[in-house]
Parts: structure tokens; C-alpha cells; sequence
């Protein structure tokens, strides 16, 4: 239905179109909300539902890991895979928010009929001078 209503807008529109999309998913309010409480919040709020329960699971699981741990004299395997389970979370919750952000722009470029960067050379672009105009 978006592509069959995007034959009738004129390129500047489209342009102003996905300028709105970039503006509306800018991936750094959810990065710095997934670093600080952590938790994949940020992949939550920005609508990135996958990427929010991986981050939620890795860092759950890894904090239990560590915890089973904590009385022990000596660290044990659980506190290494813990930790790792951990970091992997948090680099979830680091990297997630830029890769939903441009898949949600090349989305709507591909809607709309606007070449994407990742879709190959863009589509030539004939431009017309002001000064061939005969008033």
C-alpha cells in the first residue's frame, strides 16, 4: 500500500519523507538507555524486540553466573562464562540500535522507490539545467 501511495510524491517529498524515518530512528538514545540501565531497554523502546531479549537474557543469565560464584574463594568457570555472557549483552546492546536503525531506512527507501545504499548503484538521475528553460 506505501509503494502504490509513494508513485504519486515527486523525489523532494520522498527525500523529506525518509529524512523524517532517519530523524524518527536515530540509534542513540536507545544505545545510551541499553549502556547505562542496561537490559535492552533502549532496543525495546526503539522497537527492536529480538535484540532486546537477547541483551535481557545475556545479561540475566550472565549476572547469575557471576552470583553462583560470589562465595567461592576461587573463581570457577561460571564467573568466566558469566562474564563473557555478560559482555555479550552489553555488546548486543551496543551494536543492535545502528544495525535496526539502517535496516528501518533501507525499508523505507526500498518503499518508496529510492535506491538504497546497499541495493546497488543508484538508479540515473537526469538533471535538467535552469538555463535550457525558453521563457
Amino acid at each position: 500500500m506505501i509503494r502504490e501511495l509513494a508513485v504519486c510524491l515527486r523525489p523532494g517529498q520522498k527525500m523529506m519523507l525518509i529524512e523524517t524515518v532517519k530523524l524518527k530512528n536515530r540509534p542513540g538514545i536507545p544505545v545510551l538507555l541499553n549502556i547505562i540501565p542496561g537490559l535492552g531497554i533502549g532496543s525495546f523502546v526503539q522497537g527492536d524486540t529480538w535484540a532486546g531479549i537477547a541483551q535481557l537474557a545475556l545479561e540475566i543469565g550472565g549476572t547469575f553466573l557471576q552470583l553462583m560464584d560470589f562465595s567461592a574463594d576461587s573463581y570457577t568457570t561460571n564467573y568466566y562464562v558469566g562474564t563473557a555472557m555478560y559482555a555479550g549483552g552489553y555488546l548486543v546492546g551496543v551494536v543492535a540500535p545502528w544495525v535496526y536503525s539502517h535496516k528501518r531506512i533501507s525499508q523505507a527507501k526500498s518503499l518508496i522507490g529510492l535506491p538504497s545504499l546497499s541495493g546497488g548503484p543508484p538508479e540515473k538521475i537526469i538533471i535538467i539545467p535552469l538555463a535550457s528553460f525558453v521563457f
